[in-house]
């Protein structure tokens, strides 16, 4: 692989991992949010499990399946380019022996 390719790939999971991270805290802040608005007894709380609840099915793992793809493509290119080194790299000391 390429050191562009792999620059490619290495950000695109740090920006998958930073999404995952950024929707988390979202749905902590939004945890807390329904829980004070629950103690307190606010008027607002339907309109606040509403929005809890449309996040969690829209955002059901924070895109973390994103992440995972990511990484699992990153690792089979990087174990692809080791077979292929390896293959060939027998090759090149036996056929220099043949010769």
């Amino acid at each position: 692989m390429d050191n562009f390719k792999s620059s490619v790939m290495t950000g695109e999971i740090a920006s998958a991992m930073k999404l995952c991270s950024y929707v988390k805290w979202f749905k902590v802040i939004l945890a807390v949010v329904v829980s004070i608005a629950y103690l307190v007894g606010s008027a607002w709380l339907a309109e606040i499990l509403i929005v809890a609840v449309v996040t969690s099915l829209i955002l059901p793992l924070g895109f973390f399946d994103v992440f995972i793809q990511k990484l699992l493509e990153y690792n089979t290119q990087l174990l692809e380019e080791r077979i292929h080194l390896n293959t060939n790299e027998p090759n090149v000391h036996l056929n220099s022996k043949i010769r």
